[in-house]
């Protein structure tokens, strides 16, 4: 799944396949900590 939407995030924006992938931990990492406050 998160190579999925690290190519999704290269199509859209010229970064490095390393860059993307960290978008796409952080953001997993934030709706972790944001559905466990619920």
């Amino acid at each position: 799944v998160a190579h999925f939407f690290t190519r999704l995030i290269q199509r859209v924006s010229p970064k490095s396949y390393k860059q993307a992938l960290a978008e796409v931990q952080v953001t997993q990492k934030f709706l972790e900590n944001f559905s466990g406050d619920q």
